[in-house]
């Protein structure tokens, strides 16, 4: 059994983000390389287990364990009444937040908006 810390880094896409995951050698996000273009990012465990078969195949099995909360690099966070606040542009924005019952949303280091939420997402000040 082998086990490896992952970073995916999250970036802003078409119609739905772009991940990519490289390997690390631990979770401490300072030290880690986020690159500017990623607006958000996470760790897991990918554990490999390896079996060989009576023929000599081997088969590997991959899980993923210990993911942690999704990490917002420079974000900021805003509630219902800030975004009401922010003008006509953001009407949309406030009636997503409405309707999918989103007390607050993260404008991300990109500029975009994420859904913020409590136990599952985490802001952060990166140096």
């Amino acid at each position: 059994m082998k086990t490896q810390t992952m970073l995916e880094l999250i970036f802003p896409g078409a119609l739905f983000p772009k991940e990519e995951t490289v390997e690390v050698n631990s979770r401490d996000f300072d030290s880690a390389r986020i690159p500017d273009g990623a607006f958000a990012f996470q760790f897991y465990d990918l554990i490999t287990q390896s079996a060989t078969c009576e023929d000599g195949t081997i088969i590997e099995h991959e899980r993923v364990e210990n993911r942690s909360v999704k990490y917002f690099p420079n974000a900021q966070l805003f509630d219902l009444s800030q975004i009401e606040s922010m003008g006509d542009e953001f009407r949309i924005l406030a009636s997503n937040m409405r309707s999918n019952d989103w007390p607050q949303v993260i404008r991300t280091r990109r500029g975009n908006f994420q859904p913020f939420e409590a136990g599952k997402t985490e802001l952060v000040v990166l140096k």
